[in-house]
């Protein structure tokens, strides 16, 4: 409780000067107040019970399903004083208990007291106070800077000279006969003096006094900026929804949000089958290594985006190529951390330009790059990272031909195709391309020590050698590899001339793979 108090001083601190303020527990009684309050409230003192007051503030609060501070007429009589006030009140949620913080208003028929002139100038919220009569008693200084006037033109005329939304005027009529408590219009929208639209929340509050309707609050809670935004954010969502490209948006723990029609389409999922999931369990395809994986985010959490080519899984079941984009969004407000992701399906050839566009490095059927881009790519890396060290493997597939020519190409194009996504697989940091026919050339480029290197190098082996299941049948291939190194200043063709001549060695010795002897 001791921390309750020092917690409740801290909120009457910030209403000094302001609004007589009373902090009442969840049974009603009175734990802190200020000396507004003491000068309006004669009884007040702590430990009072006010269960009646406190019944008729919970009852608003739930209405108001604790969104929003509200003015309320309450009748104080619990304490001995008969008068009519309006009160703010907020629920604080503290140490698993709830209190509520109720600071008051004094409405006194058509006066404008210093409590008025003192505690509604200190809400940003507009409001306007009206006698029985419907005509203007004052307007606090939110009011007059939205609606861009001034006190002294509306002062003493009728509420429909001011208030053109006829639904407005309806339930101003209407608390007025029937004493309501208050009423609240959700957004509309409508026009200052100058004819700008402004969009607004308008809350009516009648002040009764002897079973009468004798004054009413009308607070018009500005809300054109958030509607602005929502609207923006419509648009944006109309557009993504369009986009041609494939996008999704996660949270921070990468649980997907957001998925437009073209994500959708693209993956075969429905919407219902994609929210809520994680992405990696959504898509894996399996191909990928942990250290692709690992150099993915540190390029995300270090740079902020990536991008790259990844093969991702399709709800049937169909492994597919796609260019990603991943780049982070951090909201300004909230600091929530959010990550967003483009795909763009390199499986779909039937655009024309895009097929020109990835012939020029891609090869069509395995998807790895062709010869071109692996002599350039390489040649390049090869001149800006000598520090590292950097191998060349050239690998074929063992008795590709007779394959061929027992099965038949077509079978043949599709051994090549899970060979290309094996090495995908266990090569995933590296340069991959198609050399010709059953040929593959790989570029590595790390550290690492020779015997590390001759055990992956196994290891990927006999994970070709697993069976490949084709129209429900399985097939067999092995590979056969042979590996130089980069050690002072050979060409790219060099590298590769002696890793084909270390892998024909390895094939007339009888083994799976040999690294070039100079």
């Amino acid at each position: 409780m001791n921390q309750m108090n020092e917690y409740a001083k801290t909120i009457l601190l910030k209403a000094r000067n302001a609004f007589p303020t009373i902090i009442l527990d969840e049974n009603g009684k009175v734990i802190q107040f200020n000396n507004e309050a003491r000068q309006v409230l004669k009884d007040l003192k702590e430990g009072l019970i006010v269960t009646d007051f406190l019944n008729e503030a919970i009852k608003i609060v739930d209405q108001l399903d604790n969104k929003v501070d509200i003015y309320e007429p309450v009748n104080v009589s619990t304490l001995d004083y008969k008068k009519v006030f309006s009160a703010f009140i907020d629920k604080i949620e503290f140490k698993q208990r709830t209190y509520f913080s109720l600071k008051f208003l004094e409405l006194k028929g058509y006066e404008t007291n210093h409590l008025i002139r003192n505690g509604f100038q200190h809400t940003i919220d507009a409001i306007l106070l009206i006698g029985k009569d419907q005509r203007v008693i004052a307007a606090n200084d939110a009011y007059l800077k939205l609606f861009k006037t001034t006190e002294e033109s509306i002062t003493g005329k009728h509420i429909v000279e001011l208030e053109k939304d006829t639904r407005v005027i309806h339930k101003i009529d209407t608390l007025f006969s029937e004493k309501s408590t208050f009423e609240t219009l959700n957004l509309r929208s409508l026009k200052d003096i100058h004819g700008e639209t402004i969009y607004c929340q308008v809350i009516l509050i009648p002040s009764v006094r002897e079973n009468k309707v004798t004054a009413m609050q009308i607070t018009y809670r500005n809300i054109t900026e958030n509607q602005l935004n929502e609207h923006k954010l419509s648009i944006f969502k109309k557009i993504i929804h369009h986009y041609n490209d494939g996008v999704i948006i996660t949270d921070e723990s990468l649980r997907i949000v957001f998925a437009n029609e073209a994500f959708l389409n693209m993956t075969k999922f429905e919407a219902n089958k994609v929210i809520g999931r994680q992405v990696r369990k959504l898509l894996y395809s399996g191909y990928h290594n942990e250290a692709f994986y690992q150099s993915m985010w540190q390029s995300i959490n270090t740079k902020g985006y990536w991008q790259g080519e990844i093969w991702d899984m399709k709800q049937n079941g169909v492994a597919f190529p796609v260019w990603l984009q991943i780049f982070t969004l951090i909201d300004e407000e909230t600091k929530a951390l959010s990550y967003v992701g483009i795909y763009k399906d390199l499986s779909d050839f039937q655009s024309r330009n895009k097929r020109i566009l990835l012939l020029l490095e891609k090869d069509p059927l395995t998807a790895a790059y062709n010869r071109t881009y692996f002599l350039d790519k390489v040649d390049e890396r090869l001149s800006y990272e000598k520090s590292k060290k950097h191998y060349i493997l050239f690998m074929d597939v063992n008795d590709f031909k007779q394959f061929n020519d027992s099965f038949g190409h077509s079978l043949g194009d599709e051994v090549l195709m899970e060979i290309s996504r094996k090495l995908f697989y266990y090569f995933s940091d590296s340069i991959i391309a198609r050399y010709g026919g059953d040929e593959f050339i790989i570029h590595i480029e790390d550290n690492m020590d020779l015997n590390i290197l001759e055990e992956k190098i196994k290891s990927f082996i006999n994970f070709a050698k697993e069976p490949i299941i084709l129209n429900n049948r399985k097939y067999f291939a092995s590979v056969s590899i042979g590996i130089s190194m980069f050690t002072n200043n050979e060409t790219v063709v060099q590298l590769i001339n002696e890793a084909d001549q270390a892998m024909y060695q390895a094939k007339k010795e009888g083994k799976a793979y040999k690294f070039f002897d100079k």
